[in-house]
This record gives structure tokens, sequence and C-alpha cells, in this order.
């Protein structure tokens, strides 16, 4: 059996971290969850190296001549992340149409109720 201070560390943990934390992303509709696994598909899908991300984020990246299986690796990564951003474009779209034409039947029904 744990000590009694690992015990109450771990309940505080829990308590005071795990809780608040997981309440934040349901309220939020688990948004976020969904946004980093499909941003992380992205990565994975390009094969890039911890280095290769790097150099992307930094201001190098944008001015050294990089080798042929790098600029292979993030062209797939700029491919990727295009597709990944017009994706999301259109899904916007839609749900703003769909809450566009919801929007007069809610007013309507809180005026009849």
């Amino acid at each position: 059996m744990p000590p009694l201070s690992e015990s109450i560390g771990s309940i505080l943990s829990f308590l005071l971290y795990t809780i608040p934390r997981q309440l934040w992303v349901h309220i939020l509709l688990r948004l976020p969850v969904l946004y980093f696994s499909r941003v992380a598909r992205v990565f994975t899908d390009s094969e890039l190296s911890i280095l290769d991300v790097k150099r992307l984020t930094t201001v190098q990246a944008h001015n050294n001549l990089v080798s042929g299986a790098e600029s292979i690796a993030l062209n797939d990564f700029k491919r990727n992340w295009m597709r990944f951003l017009s994706s999301l474009k259109a899904e916007w779209l839609a749900q703003g149409t769909v809450s566009a034409l919801l929007l007069p039947y809610v007013a309507s029904s809180a005026v009849i109720e």
C-alpha cells in the first residue's frame, strides 16, 4: 500500500488538475481534442522528422536550401497542410450555412413559446 502522502498527492492532482481540465474540454464540446488529433495526423502523414519540424519553425528554414529527400517531406507537409486548411474552410462554411438556416426556426419557436 502506498504511503498516505502519495495517496493524498494523487487525489489532489486528480481533483485539481484532471477534473477541471476534462470539464473544460467537454464545455468546449471536445473541439480542442478533435483539432489536435487532426493536426497531428497532418504531421504524421507527411513523415516529417523532429529536425524537419524544428526547421519549419525557424527563420533559417525559409532561407536555406534543403536536400532532395527533405524537400519531398516538406512538400508533402505543405500539400497536406493546405488540404487540411481547405477541409476546415469547407466544414466551417457548411456549419455557418446550417446555423443560418436554423436561426429563423429557433427564433420563431422561441416566440411561440
